[in-house]
């Protein structure tokens, strides 16, 4: 049924457009509108399988519930057109994971397999799919942020695997190309291509004249994928020790997010996780 809703979700927009209603009213009860974001609402012509969430249902609830329609939406693309919803979820999954008492973070033992399946299937990787600003990363970082680091990086591996830009395609086995079973989705490796693009094109041209512009620019291009910047910063720095603190003064602009997948690939690149000590970029 999901690989049909999938299949489905590429082939129309509509029909994407129409899964993303039935989860806006699925969660209608969860989320107090703050204004009027000036679009018309998209009533679902899809048939409400469970009423709308009380306002008390516990995360792993909704979890197990969204967890295969948030699934597809991601790896369909067809998130991308629906950005305010995507601010509402983070903001719930937020609000819902904060705690009492003044606690910074959420105990693992609260992250059951249903919230971290919307996590590492949606909440995270959806962030390709999306133009290059801060407002995403600043969202979904309000949320990552009450997570032990250990679950965050597990994310992070899961956002990266298995490989970035075209080591995706090319860790891919025929049987796999023939049976259409893609390790990650081409929207998200359009995106990693992209941006690994626009990120050398800023590396090749930096220097210490017009390190405040063109690390302003190097920055927005992290925005919504920080593990393909990051990646490609270190592999430079390994190279070319001169660049280090021209780097530094280029953090100054990236975002909370950005910073935190930068330690991340820190770790990777001394060989401290999976995949540390080969090069990374796939390209």
């Amino acid at each position: 049924m999901e690989l049909a809703v999938l299949a489905a979700c590429s082939l129309s927009e509509s029909v994407g457009a129409d899964v993303c209603a039935w989860v806006a009213s699925m969660i209608k009860n969860l989320y107090i509108e703050g204004g009027n974001d000036g679009k018309s609402s998209r009533a679902s012509i899809l048939p409400l399988l469970n009423s709308p969430f009380p306002t008390e249902t516990p995360l792993s609830e909704i979890s197990s519930v969204l967890r295969g329609p948030l699934s597809t939406l991601a790896a369909s693309g067809v998130i991308r057109l629906a950005q305010p919803l995507y601010i509402k979820l983070c903001q719930i999954y937020n609000k819902k994971l904060t705690l009492a008492e003044n606690k910074v973070e959420v105990e693992i033992k609260c992250i059951d397999d249903n919230i971290m399946s919307v996590l590492s299937t949606f909440m995270v990787p959806s962030l390709s799919l999306f133009p290059s600003d801060t407002l995403l990363p600043k969202e979904l970082w309000s949320l990552l942020k009450k997570l032990p680091y250990t679950l965050r990086y597990n994310l992070y591996s899961a956002w990266r695997k298995p490989g970035l830009e075209k080591g995706t395609l090319r860790s891919m086995l025929p049987k796999d190309i023939k049976s259409g079973k893609i390790p990650k989705p081409l929207g998200i490796i359009e995106s990693e291509i992209e941006t690994g693009i626009a990120a050398r094109y800023v590396l090749k041209r930096i220097s210490k004249e017009n390190i405040k512009d063109m690390g302003r620019q190097l920055s927005k291009t992290s925005h919504n994928n920080p593990l393909v910047v990051f990646t490609d910063i270190l592999a430079k720095i390994e190279s070319y020790d001169n660049l280090i603190l021209m780097m530094v003064d280029t953090f100054q602009f990236a975002t909370e997010l950005s910073l935190d997948v930068m330690g991340y690939c820190l770790l990777l690149s001394l060989g401290g996780g999976d995949g540390g000590g080969q090069r990374r970029s796939g390209t």
